[in-house]
């Protein structure tokens, strides 16, 4: 899996039982200790907004030496079926907390400290024909996920209900599940109404399972006007791709 290890971080919603979060924070330090590629999907809940700022989470990301990441919408789902309107958060509120955390960590010139990893493919969306943020539209191709139960899935939120075989399987019959196959098609012709929008080429077109848009434009275009005027992060992005 080219040394990458893909985990969501959203300490307010899952881990909540004693000792779990501790133990996963353990884990965490050991695969970055093993010189694995650590990529935090970190989930934005009111409680976690509330408890943690954006200065405490840059200050987190880069004393655990975590370059990998980007910030997910909850999606309704599993235990948030029950629970959406104590944890989900308005898209303005999603919208502020990442521009917020986005000027902070260009405040820290946290770019310099990146290694050549999966957020430099993530930042050249202002560059390219990428995108920033989830692999939405895309990741039923590019996302499979280990359940505790030895089953294999693609998005993590819904794996252990779309079940394209094992561990004990050969990975070209998990490849060319036909659950797998069907999911790909049907995440490629959602939400057409995205391919009009003015940050459509950035977003990628968010979540299938997110009602309404909760990737702010503002947050895109904050970015995409900091990497057209700053050349530090274009000689960053060039440096990383060498």
């Amino acid at each position: 899996m080219n040394n990458v290890l893909g985990t969501s971080y959203s300490p307010t919603i899952r881990f909540l039982k004693d000792g779990e979060f501790k133990q996963w924070e353990k884990n965490l330090m050991k695969a970055v200790e093993d010189k694995i590629c650590v990529y935090l999907i970190i989930t934005l809940s009111k409680e976690f907004i509330k408890k943690c700022d954006p200065v405490e989470l840059v200050n987190y990301l880069i004393k655990r030496r975590i370059f990998g990441f980007h910030f997910d919408p909850l999606t309704r789902d599993g235990n948030a079926v029950n629970n959406w309107e104590k944890i989900v958060v308005s898209p303005e509120q999603y919208d502020s907390y990442k521009i917020a955390f986005a000027k902070e960590f260009i405040k820290k010139r946290g770019y310099e400290l990146i290694p050549k990893n999966e957020i430099v493919n993530r930042a050249r969306v202002f560059l390219g024909d990428a995108f920033f943020g989830c692999c939405s539209r895309n990741c039923y191709e590019r996302v499979f996920t280990i359940n505790s139960d030895n089953s294999i899935g693609g998005c993590p939120n819904k794996s252990n209900k779309e079940i394209y075989g094992s561990l004990d399987d050969d990975f070209e019959k998990i490849l060319n599940s036909s659950i797998r196959r069907n999911l790909i098609i049907k995440e490629k012709t959602r939400r057409l109404e995205c391919l009009n929008c003015e940050v459509f080429e950035y977003c990628n077109g968010g979540c299938v399972q997110t009602n309404g848009c909760y990737e702010g434009k503002n947050f895109y275009l904050l970015l995409k006007e900091r990497f057209d005027n700053d050349p530090r992060f274009r000689k960053w992005i060039t440096y990383s791709e060498t």
